[in-house]
């Protein structure tokens, strides 16, 4: 070992123990086990050990240095590991240690694995030549037939993991039929939760900020999208709530997922869509991509009630998702929805935050222009006063207990007429022939 692998394994070494909250005769004992007794005094050691704490003091610039000196000294790594390995860390552990401070992009689990247990059996070779080294058999190597008789007695949560494993594994994964019909995708401000029908994975932010932080979020990206890009996926359901403004974090995670859902070769085959969101932009991004036609159900709630108020910037209301849905709902949505682009809905929803009689008017003008219309149900946080409806439509209210209130409408140059059915908190409205009613 030369001078300068000698000093850098010393560094690593000195810089790992700190992060890790050693003292310098603990992390001293450690440098002992790895390169002998004659490498470097106590003293040395300890001199050294004292001005690295002086200038990493702060945990975080300490993971930040440490990380740089990784990226550019290959031995390092392998220190790390080695050092684990002395002090008995699982080699679960030891890997998601390193993952903290390099990320997963640096070193395979596969690589890590043949240095734990290179160093944990006894060899202390820093500088090993590992492409010398025999590879065995494994299992994505496996024939496809193997593989597919193995994967018929998996679980979701196995087959999430070994689709992360090689492009050979997840090749085998997307020609099977998936195993989850729902998705569920929800984002705040220092998590991300995923769900595959039942099965939930939280990815958390640490409250340590690091160089790393972006990692969680990338491990959610990867997951969705290896889901998203199956081919074969076909969705009954797919939730997206996402709802920040100031987060740069999840700023990067949404427009992440909109360039990832825009760049894939297909659309996405969903029977419903739920989007949480805080401004018309986040459901653009999404919307498009999924098959008209195939998409029968669209629910859209508007956390941000101003943002509400300014609804039809993109003109959602124009896309074939929108127009060839079976049944839309929007949340919080007020008077400023542009309500003459549903006439040609069949069965539609609303759910309003304030619901005013000008609306009302409005609705029911759009419904009687349209001839394919059947049926809507509008729920209301603040519904106008039966008391004040019945003034407005000319309705007689019974003493008592009215509820629910009924209004027919007979259509101007037709033989259909509205029929609405006043709740206190929403209100059904049916378009039937006057036929039928008698």
């Amino acid at each position: 070992m030369s001078a300068e692998e000698q000093s850098a394994v010393i560094e690593t070494c000195v810089l790992y123990d700190i992060l890790n909250w050693k003292t310098a005769e603990s992390s001293y004992e450690t440098m002992r086990q790895m390169l002998g007794n004659d490498m470097i005094s106590f003293d040395d050691y300890q001199s050294i050990f004292v001005k690295k704490v002086q200038t990493n003091w702060d945990e975080t610039i300490n993971r930040i240095n440490l990380r740089d000196f990784l990226m550019t000294n290959k031995f390092s790594m392998r220190t790390c590991i080695l050092n684990d390995v002395i002090n008995g860390v699982s080699i679960d552990r030891s890997y998601r240690k390193v993952l903290e401070i390099v990320g997963n992009i640096r070193i395979s689990y596969p690589t890590f694995d043949f240095w734990y247990y290179w160093f944990y059996n006894g060899k202390r070779d820093l500088f090993y030549d590992i492409s010398k080294h025999p590879r065995p058999t494994t299992f994505s190597q496996l024939p496809v037939d193997a593989l597919n008789k193995i994967l018929n007695y998996t679980e979701l949560r196995d087959h999430i993991c070994l689709e992360k494993v090689s492009r050979g594994l997840r090749s085998v994964i997307s020609e099977r039929t998936p195993l989850y019909e729902s998705i569920e995708m929800i984002c705040d401000d220092n998590w991300i939760s995923v769900s595959f029908n039942d099965l939930n994975i939280c990815y958390r932010n640490t409250s340590i900020v690091s160089t790393c932080l972006y990692e969680p979020l990338r491990g959610a990206l990867r997951d969705i999208m290896v889901a998203l890009r199956n081919p074969k996926l076909h969705l009954e359901s797919l939730e997206i709530s996402y709802h920040w403004e100031k987060d740069r974090e999840m700023r990067w995670f949404a427009e992440q997922i909109k360039n990832e859902i825009k760049s894939l070769n297909h659309q996405l085959s969903v029977r419903k869509i739920t989007l949480k969101v805080s401004n018309e932009a986040q459901v653009h991004a999404i919307l498009p991509f999924l098959k008209a036609g195939i998409l029968e159900e669209i629910d859209i709630y508007g956390i941000d009630i101003f943002w509400m108020q300014n609804f039809g910037t993109y003109n959602i209301i124009q896309m074939d998702q929108y127009n060839k849905a079976k049944l839309v709902r929007i949340m919080f949505s007020t008077g400023f929805f542009l309500f003459d682009r549903i006439s040609d809905a069949v069965l539609c929803g609303f759910k309003f935050y304030c619901l005013t009689m000008d609306t009302l008017f409005s609705l029911r003008n759009i419904f009687s222009r349209s001839p394919t219309f059947k049926h809507c149900n509008i729920e209301c946080v603040y519904l106008p006063l039966i008391e004040e409806l019945a003034v407005e439509l000319g309705l007689r209210l019974e003493p008592g207990n009215y509820l629910p209130v009924f209004y027919e409408y007979l259509i101007p140059d037709s033989t259909d007429v509205l029929i609405y059915e006043f709740w206190m908190d929403h209100i059904e409205i049916r378009r039937v022939s006057y036929m039928e009613m008698l």
